[in-house]
C-alpha cells in the first residue's frame, strides 16, 4: 500500500513538474539571440497634368465694347523619388544599426492667359522647385563582459538642398511687369555621441508575448502538452527574431506567424493543420496588444553629445547661421519584474550643458509600475519629475524658460474581446516655469500651477 501511495506521489509530482514547466521561464531569463539583416528599398512616384479652357466675354455694347474670348492654359507636373538603407546586427552582448535615406522632389508648373477683346493681352507664369535630403543615422553599442562595462555611440546627419524659382510677365509688357524670382538653400545638421556605461539593461517583453501565444492557443484547444523549458526558450528566441521579418517583408506577418507555428508543429506541441484562421489571428493579437516593455536589470552611462547646425540661404534675402553646443549626460535605468504580470522600471537622467551650465542643466526621473490580469485588463502607474529646460540642446543660450514639473498618472483599461472596451486616465500635474532674456517682454517672469485630468474612453460593439 505504500509502494502504491510512494509512486502515485512519484507519478503526480512529475506530472506536476512538467505541467508547471513553462511556468519556470521568467522574464529575466531572456538573452537576446543573434539576429541581423540587410535591406535596400527604392521607392518612386510621380503625377503629370494639364488644363485649358475658353471663356466668352460680355458684350458691353452700350459702352462701345466688342465680346472677346480668354483662353488658359496649365500644366504641372512633379516627381518623387526614395531610397532607404538599412543594416543592422544585434545579439546579447553587441548591438550595430546603420541606416541611410535619400529622397528627390521636383515640381514644375506652368501657366498663361490670353485675352483677345479690343487689344491682345497675355500673362505667363512659372514655377519650379526641386529639393534632395540625405540622412544617416548610425548607433553603436557593445559588451566587454555580460553584466559590466559596454561602450556606445551613434552619429545623425542630414543633408538639405533645394532651389526655389518663379517667374511672371505680360504683354504688353507695361501691363504686368516682367519678374524672376530664385532662391537656394542648403543646411547640414548633425548629432554625435560617445560614451560607456557600467550593468546591463535587457527588454523581455518577448517572454511575455511568448506565454500570451501559448494561453491563447491553449483556450482554442490547439496545445497538445505543455511546453519544457528549452522549448519556451527556443520560441522566445524565434520571436525574438521579428525584427528580420518586418525588415525583409512587406507583409511581414504572414511570414512571421508561420515560421511560429512550424516551429510548434515540429516540436510536436500542436498537431499538423490544427491551427485554424482564428486561431493564427489570435497569435498575430499577441503581438497587437498593449503591453508597458518588461525592461529588467540596471545600468549606469555617461555620454557625451556634440550638435551642429548650418544653414545658408541666398536670394531675396541672405542668411546663413553656424550653431553649436555640447552636453555631457549621466544616466541610471533599471527594470525589475514582480512577477510575469507584474513590473517595474525607472529612470534617471542629467543633462549638463557646456554653455549656461548653471542655468540649463536638465533633470529627468520617471518610475513606473505595471500590473496586467491576464489579457482583459491592465493597470498603469507612474511619476515623472522634471526640472530644467524643455530643450537642453537650444542654441538659443541667452534666451530660455526653466520649469519644473511633478507628474502622477494612473491609467485602467478594462477589455471585453467584440463587445466591451473601457479605459480611464487620471493625471495630476504641478509645477512653475521661470523665463530668461529675451521671453521676459512677453511672458511673466514666474508662471506657477497645479492641474488635473480625468479621462474615459468607451467602445461598445452593439452588432
Amino acid at each position: 500500500m505504500s509502494r502504491r501511495f510512494l509512486l502515485c506521489l512519484i507519478l503526480m509530482a512529475v506530472g506536476l513538474g512538467h505541467a508547471l514547466s513553462q511556468d519556470t521561464v521568467s522574464i529575466a531569463d531572456f538573452r537576446y539571440p543573434e539576429t541581423k539583416s540587410i535591406d535596400w528599398k527604392g521607392y518612386l512616384n510621380g503625377s503629370f497634368g494639364q488644363s485649358s479652357s475658353e471663356t466668352s466675354l460680355p458684350d458691353f455694347a452700350h459702352t462701345g465694347g466688342i465680346p472677346g474670348i480668354m483662353t488658359g492654359h496649365s500644366s504641372h507636373g512633379e516627381f518623387n523619388a526614395y531610397t532607404n538603407f538599412l543594416f543592422f546586427h544585434a545579439k546579447d552582448n553587441h548591438d550595430h544599426t546603420f541606416q541611410v535615406s535619400a529622397s528627390g522632389y521636383f515640381q514644375h508648373r506652368r501657366s498663361d492667359k490670353t485675352t483677345i477683346d479690343t487689344a491682345t493681352v497675355g500673362s505667363e507664369d512659372s514655377y519650379t522647385q526641386w529639393n534632395a535630403i540625405v540622412s544617416e543615422n548610425w548607433s553603436y553599442l557593445h559588451y566587454l563582459t555580460d553584466e559590466g562595462f559596454h561602450f556606445l555611440g551613434s552619429i545623425a546627419t542630414e543633408y538639405r538642398r533645394g532651389v526655389t524659382r518663379s517667374s511672371s510677365g505680360g504683354n504688353p509688357p507695361t501691363l504686368i511687369r516682367y519678374r524672376d524670382e530664385r532662391e537656394s538653400y542648403y543646411s547640414v545638421d548633425f548629432r554625435g555621441s560617445l560614451g560607456a556605461g557600467f550593468g546591463r539593461l535587457r527588454d523581455g517583453t518577448f517572454v511575455f508575448r511568448a506565454l500570451r501565444i501559448i494561453e491563447r492557443l491553449r483556450d482554442d484547444g490547439v496545445i497538445t502538452r505543455p511546453l519544457s523549458r528549452r522549448e519556451m526558450l527556443g520560441l522566445i528566441d524565434r520571436l525574438a527574431t521579428e525584427r528580420e521579418y518586418t525588415t525583409n517583408f512587406e507583409r511581414s506577418s504572414k511570414y512571421f506567424i508561420r515560421d511560429i507555428v512550424e516551429e510548434l508543429t515540429a516540436l510536436g506541441v500542436v498537431l499538423p493543420g490544427s491551427v485554424t484562421p482564428f486561431s493564427a489571428l489570435r497569435i498575430l493579437e499577441s503581438f497587437q496588444e498593449r503591453v508597458n516593455p518588461r525592461i529588467f536589470g540596471w545600468r549606469f552611462y555617461y555620454t557625451f553629445n556634440d550638435t551642429h547646425s548650418l544653414s545658408v540661404t541666398e536670394g531675396s534675402y541672405d542668411n546663413f547661421q553656424n550653431d553649436w553646443t555640447y552636453v555631457h549626460e549621466f544616466g541610471f535605468q533599471f527594470g525589475h519584474p514582480l512577477s510575469l504580470l507584474t513590473h517595474f522600471s525607472g529612470s534617471l537622467i542629467l543633462d549638463m550643458p557646456t554653455h549656461n551650465l548653471r542655468n540649463r542643466s536638465t533633470v529627468r526621473a520617471q518610475t513606473t509600475i505595471s500590473h496586467q490580469i491576464g489579457e482583459q485588463l491592465e493597470v498603469v502607474g507612474s511619476y515623472g519629475f522634471f526640472y530644467g529646460v524643455d530643450n537642453v540642446y537650444s542654441f538659443d543660450f541667452e534666451s530660455f524658460q526653466r520649469s519644473a514639473a511633478h507628474t502622477i498618472e494612473g491609467n485602467f483599461v478594462y477589455f471585453i474581446e467584440d463587445r466591451l472596451r473601457f479605459g480611464t486616465s487620471l493625471i495630476f500635474r504641478s509645477g512653475y516655469t521661470h523665463s530668461y532674456g529675451s521671453y521676459v517682454r512677453y511672458n511673466p517672469v514666474s508662471i506657477s500651477y497645479s492641474e488635473i485630468f480625468f479621462s474615459f474612453g468607451l467602445i461598445y460593439n452593439i452588432i
